[in-house]
Protein backbone atom coordinates (compact mmCIF):
# COMPACT_ATOMS: atom_id res chain seq x y z
CA UNK A 1 0.00 0.00 0.00
CA UNK A 2 1.74 3.10 -0.71
CA UNK A 3 0.62 6.67 0.65
CA UNK A 4 1.30 10.23 -0.10
CA UNK A 5 2.82 11.82 3.05
CA UNK A 6 3.36 15.66 2.78
CA UNK A 7 6.72 16.98 3.48
CA UNK A 8 7.51 20.46 5.55
CA UNK A 9 8.61 23.55 4.43
CA UNK A 10 8.99 25.92 6.28
CA UNK A 11 9.99 29.73 5.93
CA UNK A 12 13.61 30.35 6.92
CA UNK A 13 12.73 31.88 10.72
CA UNK A 14 10.21 29.01 11.92
CA UNK A 15 11.43 25.93 13.22
CA UNK A 16 9.68 22.38 12.01
CA UNK A 17 6.94 20.75 14.42
CA UNK A 18 7.43 17.86 16.67
CA UNK A 19 8.19 14.16 14.57
CA UNK A 20 9.65 16.19 11.75
CA UNK A 21 12.87 15.03 10.79
CA UNK A 22 15.21 15.17 13.52
CA UNK A 23 13.15 17.11 15.68
CA UNK A 24 12.13 15.26 18.78
CA UNK A 25 8.83 15.25 20.90
CA UNK A 26 7.91 16.35 24.61
CA UNK A 27 9.24 14.55 27.22
CA UNK A 28 5.79 13.20 28.11
CA UNK A 29 4.38 12.74 24.47
CA UNK A 30 2.60 9.48 24.19
CA UNK A 31 1.21 8.30 20.68
CA UNK A 32 -2.16 7.41 20.01
CA UNK A 33 -3.76 4.31 19.54
CA UNK A 34 -4.07 3.74 15.82
CA UNK A 35 -0.90 6.02 14.85
CA UNK A 36 1.72 4.88 12.97
CA UNK A 37 4.97 3.43 14.02
CA UNK A 38 8.53 2.44 13.45
CA UNK A 39 9.05 0.35 16.42
CA UNK A 40 11.98 -1.72 17.50
CA UNK A 41 10.81 -5.05 19.09
CA UNK A 42 12.66 -8.38 20.28
CA UNK A 43 11.40 -11.69 18.42
CA UNK A 44 12.52 -15.31 19.14
CA UNK A 45 16.19 -15.62 20.49
CA UNK A 46 15.82 -12.09 21.98
CA UNK A 47 17.38 -10.41 19.07
CA UNK A 48 16.17 -6.85 18.05
CA UNK A 49 14.47 -5.74 14.75
CA UNK A 50 12.62 -2.58 13.83
CA UNK A 51 9.32 -2.65 12.13
CA UNK A 52 6.43 -0.93 10.78
CA UNK A 53 3.72 -1.26 13.07
CA UNK A 54 0.27 0.30 14.26
CA UNK A 55 0.08 1.22 18.14
CA UNK A 56 -2.51 -0.95 19.91
CA UNK A 57 -2.41 1.13 23.32
CA UNK A 58 0.10 2.54 25.63
CA UNK A 59 1.25 0.85 29.32
CA UNK A 60 1.33 3.72 31.40
CA UNK A 61 2.96 0.99 34.29
CA UNK A 62 5.28 -0.54 32.10
CA UNK A 63 6.34 2.62 29.91
CA UNK A 64 5.72 0.33 26.74
CA UNK A 65 3.54 0.29 24.01
CA UNK A 66 1.54 -3.24 22.20
CA UNK A 67 1.86 -2.52 18.43
CA UNK A 68 0.74 -5.03 15.47
CA UNK A 69 3.00 -5.50 12.99
CA UNK A 70 1.35 -4.12 9.85
CA UNK A 71 3.83 -6.33 7.41
CA UNK A 72 3.60 -9.75 9.21
CA UNK A 73 0.91 -12.61 9.33
CA UNK A 74 -2.18 -11.95 10.73
CA UNK A 75 -2.56 -11.57 14.41
CA UNK A 76 1.15 -10.94 15.51
CA UNK A 77 1.41 -8.57 18.21
CA UNK A 78 4.46 -7.52 19.92
CA UNK A 79 4.35 -5.71 23.76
Amino acid sequence: MLQNVEHYCSPCCCRPPPLCGAVPVDSGFVASARDMVAARVKGPEDEENWILAEVVVYNIASGKYDVDDIDAEEGKEYA
